[in-house]
């Protein structure tokens, strides 16, 4: 424990000679890693709400009296991720309202013969398959049956350009992490191998004389690593569900987190770091 101890201590020393330099450094990678995970993130809900939009559409259900029962047609459109909703005549009159008024004051006007007029409906999001539609266009409950596309098909070719953009960006934001670590490692080269050369002299092993090296890089990217993973929280809690444009993006509203990709840029980062500090002798000038 106490060689553990000492490798520790020794590790810090040249972060706390060029403090202030490593500490800009390691927020900007925090920076750069928090871009990762939000165009992972997003380029995941892009391909889920794409996906979505394929094989999804709206269904809108009119029922022939406020008399029929609403059950078994609920039942034939029921499925994984379909919302249904069912609206009487009044609140179909209401949503009617604010595109079409005069319509409505005519309507109203006749009294009740005029709400006879207005359908009861039930509308249905979601991936419903045909088979459904044309069993509801048989029933005897049922008046008539409209059926759209989630989105339209300029809107899906959006999702699938976004989404090539967006994988063009992760790569370039990898390599800016490559680049941010070696930019880190030349900065703190000088002080590592200072340290390396005197365990050296001392005796110490090669794996022991260049462990504070490596132990230097690990301290400024995890740091940065687990600032950028609170900075996603935040961004996700109090940015994405309050802006509703971004919040749209994705099908459910919600930004899921890229663990995967987390796990890969871990492991590559740890990677990194390791072959740039052990690749040195110790005794190198």
């Amino acid at each position: 424990m106490s060689r553990i101890r000492i490798l520790l201590k020794l590790s810090f020393l040249p972060i706390r000679r060029s403090w202030l330099l490593i500490g800009f450094l390691g927020v900007s990678l925090a920076q750069i890693l928090l871009g990762l995970w939000l165009c992972g993130g997003i380029t995941s809900e892009l391909a889920r709400t794409g996906a979505y939009a394929d094989r999804s559409r709206f269904v809108t259900v009119q029922l022939r009296d406020e008399s029929v029962l609403a059950d078994p047609i609920k039942e034939a459109l029921a499925g994984e991720d379909v919302a249904i909703e069912e609206l009487k005549s009044g609140q179909v009159l209401e949503r009617l309202e604010a595109e079409e008024p005069e319509i409505v004051q005519t309507i109203q006007s006749v009294g009740g013969e005029g709400l006879g007029l207005v359908p009861r409906m039930i509308l249905a999001r979601g991936p419903i398959p045909d088979a459904a539609l044309e069993k509801l266009k048989l029933m005897t409950e049922v008046s008539k049956v409209e059926s759209s596309p989630v989105h339209h098909a300029r809107l899906k070719r959006f999702y699938h350009h976004l989404g090539l953009e967006m994988r063009i960006a992760l790569a370039l934001i990898v390599f800016l992490t490559a680049v941010q670590i070696l930019v880190c490692h030349r900065i703190l080269g000088r002080d590592s191998q200072e340290v390396s050369r005197n365990l050296s002299s001392w005796g110490a092993s090669s794996l022991d004389a260049l462990s504070p090296g490596f132990g230097s890089l690990l301290m400024i990217t995890q740091g940065a690593f687990a600032l950028s993973l609170v900075e996603w929280w935040v961004f996700r809690t109090w940015v994405w569900k309050e802006n509703s444009f971004l919040g749209e993006l994705s099908v459910d509203g919600n930004l899921d987190f890229p663990l995967a990709l987390c796990a890969v840029t871990a492991a590559v980062m740890l990677l990194l770091a390791g072959t740039l500090a052990f690749s040195r002798r110790p005794e190198e000038e």
